[in-house]
Protein backbone atom coordinates (compact mmCIF):
# COMPACT_ATOMS: atom_id res chain seq x y z
CA UNK A 1 0.00 0.00 0.00
CA UNK A 2 2.80 2.37 0.93
CA UNK A 3 4.65 1.56 -2.29
CA UNK A 4 1.50 2.28 -4.27
CA UNK A 5 1.12 5.68 -2.59
CA UNK A 6 4.74 6.57 -3.26
CA UNK A 7 4.37 5.53 -6.90
CA UNK A 8 1.25 7.69 -7.21
CA UNK A 9 3.04 10.70 -5.70
CA UNK A 10 6.00 10.27 -8.06
CA UNK A 11 3.73 9.87 -11.05
CA UNK A 12 1.55 12.85 -10.19
CA UNK A 13 4.20 15.33 -9.08
CA UNK A 14 7.74 14.47 -10.03
CA UNK A 15 7.07 13.07 -13.51
CA UNK A 16 5.26 16.22 -14.76
CA UNK A 17 8.15 18.34 -13.46
CA UNK A 18 10.63 16.16 -15.34
CA UNK A 19 8.57 16.47 -18.51
CA UNK A 20 8.32 20.25 -18.16
CA UNK A 21 12.06 20.63 -17.52
CA UNK A 22 12.89 18.34 -20.44
CA UNK A 23 10.63 20.38 -22.72
CA UNK A 24 12.19 23.68 -21.60
CA UNK A 25 15.67 22.23 -22.11
CA UNK A 26 14.77 21.03 -25.60
CA UNK A 27 13.35 24.37 -26.71
CA UNK A 28 16.23 26.39 -25.25
CA UNK A 29 19.24 24.20 -25.98
CA UNK A 30 18.22 22.94 -29.42
CA UNK A 31 16.53 26.07 -30.74
CA UNK A 32 18.54 27.50 -33.66
CA UNK A 33 17.28 31.10 -33.56
CA UNK A 34 17.53 31.08 -37.37
CA UNK A 35 14.94 31.17 -40.14
CA UNK A 36 12.70 28.11 -40.34
CA UNK A 37 12.93 25.54 -43.12
CA UNK A 38 9.51 26.66 -44.34
CA UNK A 39 10.62 30.32 -44.57
CA UNK A 40 13.74 29.42 -46.54
CA UNK A 41 11.93 27.05 -48.88
CA UNK A 42 9.31 29.74 -49.60
CA UNK A 43 12.13 32.21 -50.31
CA UNK A 44 13.80 29.70 -52.64
CA UNK A 45 10.60 29.15 -54.61
CA UNK A 46 9.94 32.88 -54.89
CA UNK A 47 13.43 33.67 -56.19
CA UNK A 48 14.34 30.40 -57.85
CA UNK A 49 15.04 31.81 -61.33
CA UNK A 50 17.34 34.53 -59.95
CA UNK A 51 19.12 32.10 -57.61
CA UNK A 52 19.80 29.60 -60.37
CA UNK A 53 20.99 32.33 -62.74
CA UNK A 54 23.43 33.68 -60.13
CA UNK A 55 24.79 30.22 -59.37
CA UNK A 56 25.24 29.64 -63.12
CA UNK A 57 27.20 32.90 -63.48
CA UNK A 58 29.30 32.06 -60.43
CA UNK A 59 30.26 28.65 -61.82
CA UNK A 60 30.90 29.76 -65.39
CA UNK A 61 32.94 32.90 -64.69
CA UNK A 62 36.41 32.67 -66.25
CA UNK A 63 39.30 34.17 -64.31
CA UNK A 64 41.76 36.05 -66.53
CA UNK A 65 45.47 35.52 -65.72
CA UNK A 66 46.80 38.43 -63.63
CA UNK A 67 48.72 39.19 -60.46
CA UNK A 68 45.75 38.77 -58.13
CA UNK A 69 45.10 35.69 -56.07
CA UNK A 70 42.61 33.38 -57.73
CA UNK A 71 39.85 33.92 -55.18
CA UNK A 72 40.15 37.72 -55.37
CA UNK A 73 40.04 37.58 -59.16
CA UNK A 74 37.03 35.28 -59.16
CA UNK A 75 35.09 37.73 -56.97
CA UNK A 76 34.82 39.96 -60.06
CA UNK A 77 32.00 37.71 -61.28
CA UNK A 78 29.78 39.86 -59.04
CA UNK A 79 30.54 42.93 -61.17
CA UNK A 80 29.49 41.50 -64.52
CA UNK A 81 26.44 42.76 -66.43
CA UNK A 82 23.38 43.11 -64.16
CA UNK A 83 24.77 40.75 -61.50
CA UNK A 84 24.96 43.48 -58.80
CA UNK A 85 21.26 44.20 -59.26
CA UNK A 86 20.39 40.51 -59.08
CA UNK A 87 22.44 40.07 -55.91
CA UNK A 88 20.68 43.00 -54.30
CA UNK A 89 17.25 41.76 -55.40
CA UNK A 90 17.82 38.31 -53.94
CA UNK A 91 19.36 39.61 -50.70
CA UNK A 92 22.48 37.46 -51.15
CA UNK A 93 25.38 37.87 -48.77
CA UNK A 94 27.73 35.75 -50.85
CA UNK A 95 28.05 32.62 -52.98
CA UNK A 96 30.97 30.30 -52.30
CA UNK A 97 32.44 27.11 -53.66
CA UNK A 98 32.26 24.37 -51.03
CA UNK A 99 35.77 22.93 -51.02
CA UNK A 100 34.91 20.15 -48.58
CA UNK A 101 33.83 19.46 -45.03
CA UNK A 102 36.36 19.22 -42.23
CA UNK A 103 36.29 15.42 -42.21
CA UNK A 104 36.64 14.95 -45.97
CA UNK A 105 39.35 15.72 -48.51
CA UNK A 106 38.62 18.66 -50.81
CA UNK A 107 38.85 16.52 -53.92
CA UNK A 108 36.04 14.27 -52.73
CA UNK A 109 33.44 16.97 -53.32
CA UNK A 110 33.90 17.35 -57.09
CA UNK A 111 30.79 16.46 -59.05
CA UNK A 112 31.77 15.72 -62.65
CA UNK A 113 29.13 14.31 -65.03
CA UNK A 114 28.49 10.63 -64.28
CA UNK A 115 29.80 10.96 -60.70
CA UNK A 116 29.07 7.34 -59.75
CA UNK A 117 31.62 5.91 -62.13
CA UNK A 118 35.13 4.61 -61.47
CA UNK A 119 36.22 6.06 -64.82
CA UNK A 120 35.10 9.52 -63.68
CA UNK A 121 36.98 9.11 -60.39
CA UNK A 122 40.11 8.08 -62.29
CA UNK A 123 39.74 11.13 -64.53
CA UNK A 124 39.50 13.44 -61.51
CA UNK A 125 42.57 11.84 -59.93
CA UNK A 126 44.56 12.26 -63.15
CA UNK A 127 43.55 15.94 -63.36
CA UNK A 128 44.46 16.50 -59.71
CA UNK A 129 47.86 14.85 -60.15
CA UNK A 130 48.80 16.99 -63.15
CA UNK A 131 47.15 20.35 -62.35
CA UNK A 132 48.47 23.40 -60.58
CA UNK A 133 46.82 24.85 -57.50
CA UNK A 134 45.08 27.58 -59.50
CA UNK A 135 43.93 25.11 -62.15
CA UNK A 136 42.33 23.02 -59.41
CA UNK A 137 40.64 26.11 -57.97
CA UNK A 138 39.07 26.73 -61.38
CA UNK A 139 37.80 23.15 -61.43
CA UNK A 140 36.32 23.51 -57.96
CA UNK A 141 34.35 26.57 -58.98
CA UNK A 142 32.92 24.69 -61.96
CA UNK A 143 32.33 21.25 -60.47
CA UNK A 144 32.23 21.71 -56.71
CA UNK A 145 29.18 22.21 -54.52
CA UNK A 146 28.02 25.81 -54.21
CA UNK A 147 26.86 27.47 -51.01
CA UNK A 148 24.34 30.33 -51.25
CA UNK A 149 24.26 32.56 -48.15
CA UNK A 150 21.69 35.26 -47.46
CA UNK A 151 22.16 38.67 -45.85
CA UNK A 152 20.18 38.74 -42.64
CA UNK A 153 20.62 37.79 -39.01
CA UNK A 154 17.83 35.26 -39.61
CA UNK A 155 20.32 33.17 -41.56
CA UNK A 156 23.66 33.88 -39.86
CA UNK A 157 24.26 34.66 -36.19
CA UNK A 158 27.12 34.66 -33.72
CA UNK A 159 26.47 33.09 -30.35
CA UNK A 160 28.88 33.26 -27.41
CA UNK A 161 27.56 29.85 -26.44
CA UNK A 162 27.81 28.05 -29.78
CA UNK A 163 29.97 30.20 -32.09
CA UNK A 164 28.76 30.97 -35.62
CA UNK A 165 25.35 29.61 -36.54
CA UNK A 166 24.37 29.64 -40.21
CA UNK A 167 21.65 28.26 -42.42
CA UNK A 168 22.05 28.40 -46.16
CA UNK A 169 21.37 26.72 -49.50
CA UNK A 170 23.65 24.17 -51.15
CA UNK A 171 23.65 23.39 -54.87
CA UNK A 172 25.17 20.17 -56.24
CA UNK A 173 26.05 20.25 -59.98
CA UNK A 174 24.87 16.68 -60.62
CA UNK A 175 21.83 14.84 -59.28
CA UNK A 176 23.14 12.90 -56.26
CA UNK A 177 22.06 9.47 -55.17
CA UNK A 178 20.00 9.23 -52.00
CA UNK A 179 19.89 5.83 -50.31
CA UNK A 180 18.39 5.01 -46.92
CA UNK A 181 18.01 8.72 -46.21
CA UNK A 182 21.68 9.44 -46.93
CA UNK A 183 23.34 11.61 -49.57
CA UNK A 184 26.01 9.55 -51.31
CA UNK A 185 29.21 11.19 -52.50
CA UNK A 186 30.73 10.46 -55.92
CA UNK A 187 32.78 7.28 -56.31
CA UNK A 188 36.46 7.09 -55.53
CA UNK A 189 38.81 5.12 -57.81
CA UNK A 190 37.80 1.91 -56.02
CA UNK A 191 34.11 2.40 -56.61
CA UNK A 192 33.45 3.35 -53.00
CA UNK A 193 31.70 6.42 -51.61
CA UNK A 194 33.87 8.97 -49.83
CA UNK A 195 31.02 9.80 -47.50
CA UNK A 196 27.35 9.25 -46.75
CA UNK A 197 25.62 12.33 -45.31
CA UNK A 198 22.55 11.69 -43.22
CA UNK A 199 19.64 13.82 -44.43
CA UNK A 200 17.20 15.14 -41.84
CA UNK A 201 13.50 15.86 -42.22
CA UNK A 202 13.84 19.18 -40.34
CA UNK A 203 16.57 21.69 -39.56
CA UNK A 204 14.36 23.87 -37.39
CA UNK A 205 16.24 22.63 -34.33
CA UNK A 206 19.84 21.57 -33.81
CA UNK A 207 20.31 17.80 -34.03
CA UNK A 208 21.52 16.22 -30.80
CA UNK A 209 24.61 14.95 -32.66
CA UNK A 210 25.90 18.54 -32.88
CA UNK A 211 26.41 18.72 -29.15
CA UNK A 212 27.75 15.17 -28.86
CA UNK A 213 30.45 15.85 -31.46
CA UNK A 214 31.30 19.30 -30.11
CA UNK A 215 31.83 17.79 -26.67
CA UNK A 216 34.42 15.50 -28.23
CA UNK A 217 36.48 17.80 -30.42
CA UNK A 218 34.66 21.15 -30.94
CA UNK A 219 34.65 20.45 -34.67
CA UNK A 220 32.40 22.16 -37.18
CA UNK A 221 29.04 20.45 -37.57
CA UNK A 222 26.65 20.63 -40.48
CA UNK A 223 23.28 18.95 -40.99
CA UNK A 224 21.53 18.62 -44.35
CA UNK A 225 17.98 18.55 -45.67
CA UNK A 226 17.05 17.96 -49.32
CA UNK A 227 14.51 20.37 -50.83
CA UNK A 228 15.00 19.61 -54.55
CA UNK A 229 16.97 16.87 -56.39
CA UNK A 230 20.04 19.15 -56.56
CA UNK A 231 19.24 21.66 -53.81
CA UNK A 232 19.68 21.32 -50.06
CA UNK A 233 19.40 23.33 -46.87
CA UNK A 234 22.46 23.16 -44.63
CA UNK A 235 22.57 24.13 -40.96
CA UNK A 236 26.05 24.63 -39.47
CA UNK A 237 27.64 25.35 -36.12
CA UNK A 238 31.25 26.51 -36.20
CA UNK A 239 33.14 26.96 -32.96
Amino acid sequence: MLIKKITTIVFNTILPIVIILSTVLYFTMFRTGLASDETMIAYFKEHRSEIEELVKRFREFEVAPNNETFDNAHEKWEQQSDTPELLQKTNFSYIAAIMGDAQYSDYNTLWFPNPYSVETAQKIKAIKDTSSFEEMRTIFYKYGMVGVHLTNSKYNKYSTKYGIKSKHFIYIPEVPRIEDGKLLSPFDINGEHYFRKQLLSSLNRFPFMFFRYRALDNASNCAWKQIEPQWFLRLCLRG
